[in-house]
């Protein structure tokens, strides 16, 4: 009889079984099965993660760091630009304010001003020397004064020594074979302030009983129709004695600065006038 039956039983099974497995939530299975996994497979899992997981973190660290190391390289860039710019506009600031000095000096009876800029120096030790962009085309001629702006008056920097079309080598007042007619502001006493090399300037010619002591003034006596006369030559450091009873001499530090001239004005005589 169970032989008879066996198809209707295993049918009548089978469907009980569905029924169990459709009234069953299949969430639960899959969340069971899916816990199970992990946890079997966690020891194996686990480290290729975490070193995936250090890898993308490698790579945003990385990627933040190159875009900081633009970022500053950009601000740096713009910060150059801004000192240079400002630098510029200072430099330009300064240079009109020395021109315009320059350009503003009281006339002087038989010179004319004219403005130059400085284009090269030497300072050996037998040549004291610098360059000017004026020449001959400007109207400069050999012997003319040449000063420059120190504070609110003109200090002697030296005399045209030769003449070219576009260019003049000036020679500085401590250059050997300087010399011009000078006098001692405070006492009035004239001698000759001659250079003497390594930025120095000696007034030679004083008398034994000369009044003259550190700290006094020296000018330009206007003597030859050279220079005009009261311009500044420098001041007095020590008095030595040239090795003669009736003369002494004034070792002068002069009043311009030669190393951080940039401009000057050369003082160009009347024509027809010679020195």
């Amino acid at each position: 009889m169970i032989r008879r039956h066996f198809s209707i039983f295993l049918f009548l099974l089978y469907s009980l079984l569905g029924l169990v497995f459709l009234s069953w939530s299949a969430d639960n299975v899959v969340r069971v099965l899916r816990y199970t996994t992990q946890y079997l497979l966690s020891p194996f899992v686990e480290p290729p993660l975490a070193a995936m997981e250090r890898l993308g973190d490698f790579g945003s660290n990385l990627a933040r760091l190159i875009d900081l190391d633009r970022t500053y390289r950009s601000l740096e860039r713009e910060g150059l630009i801004e000192n240079f710019d400002r630098l510029r506009c200072d430099a330009v600031e300064a240079e009109n304010r020395r021109l315009i000095s320059l350009l503003g000096v009281a006339p002087l009876p038989r010179f004319t001003p004219l403005a130059a800029r400085v284009w090269g120096r030497e300072t050996a030790e037998g040549l004291q020397s610098l360059t000017i962009r004026r020449g001959e085309r400007d109207g400069v001629r050999a012997a003319d004064p040449v000063v420059v702006l120190e504070g609110d008056r003109m200090a002697v920097l030296g005399q045209v020594a030769e003449v070219f079309p576009d260019t003049s080598r000036v020679a500085l007042v401590t250059d050997p074979s300087s010399a011009i007619s000078a006098a001692v502001l405070r006492t009035g006493e004239q001698g000759a302030a001659e250079g003497f090399g390594s930025s120095k300037v000696v007034l030679n010619y004083l008398f034994s009983d000369t009044q003259v002591k550190p700290g006094d003034e020296v000018v330009t006596a206007g003597l030859g129709n050279i220079f005009p006369s009261g311009l500044l030559l420098g001041t007095v450091e020590k008095l030595e004695n040239p090795g003669t009873e009736s003369f002494r001499r004034a070792v002068l530090k002069p009043a311009a600065r030669f190393g951080s001239t940039t401009e000057v004005l050369v003082l160009l005589r009347v024509r027809g006038e010679k020195p």
